[in-house]
């Protein structure tokens, strides 16, 4: 936990409902976590849930975290979306993955910048935390920022051009309402699973 800037950065596994709603209501004294962006996704669907779908209290009750809805690892608690066409057929809500130049672990490169996650706001709108906090971007903007993060860090005989950006690999994540349906219906009416 760091609370440098105001608010406590909690582990993603430690967060309750309380937490990730500081973030976002609480944001003048804290308006950038120091969370990667996979991280902040995940805090970013925990509150749509919050705010979406449950009561106050209910996500507490659920035992839920934001580390629940992550991208690392299978979970019935997110449905990952295989998109065999473009970028465009994303839906909306739905947190993307663009990677950077594959360079990037092959030089061993500092910081978390081998790929950036974004929520998909609207037709190649995009927000991605770490490379543009707060503020929609497009694809190319992305790709563009991941670009000046990798040739940032090597020598000029090393820098890559955008065509070495391959961006978006076909993968996205969003909250599983159906499990989630199910699990609201059951805290409400008392039963148990």
């Amino acid at each position: 936990m760091n609370a440098s800037r105001g608010i406590a950065n909690y582990e993603l596994f430690q967060m309750g409902e309380t937490e990730v709603n500081n973030i976002f209501d609480l944001s003048v004294l804290n308006p950038y976590p120091k969370y990667h962006c996979w991280g902040m996704g995940s805090v970013e669907l925990a509150r749509g849930l919050i705010k979406g779908a449950l009561k106050p209290g209910e996500f507490d009750k659920l035992g839920m975290h934001p580390n629940d809805l992550g991208v690392a690892g299978a979970s019935e608690n997110k449905l990952q979306y295989l998109a065999t066409g473009s970028l465009a057929s994303v839906p909306t809500g739905y947190l993307v993955n663009f990677d950077n130049t594959p360079l990037w672990n092959t030089y061993l490169l500092s910081g978390p910048w081998g790929n950036e996650f974004a929520i998909k706001t609207g037709n190649d709108k995009y927000v991605p935390w770490g490379v543009f906090p707060d503020s929609e971007r497009t694809e190319v903007a992305v790709k563009n920022a991941l670009l000046e993060k990798f040739n940032d860090q090597v020598s000029y005989f090393y820098k890559v051009g955008i065509k070495d950006i391959p961006g978006f690999q076909g993968m996205a994540w969003t909250v599983n309402m159906a499990t989630f349906a199910q699990k609201i219906f059951n805290l409400r009416t008392g039963q148990t699973p």
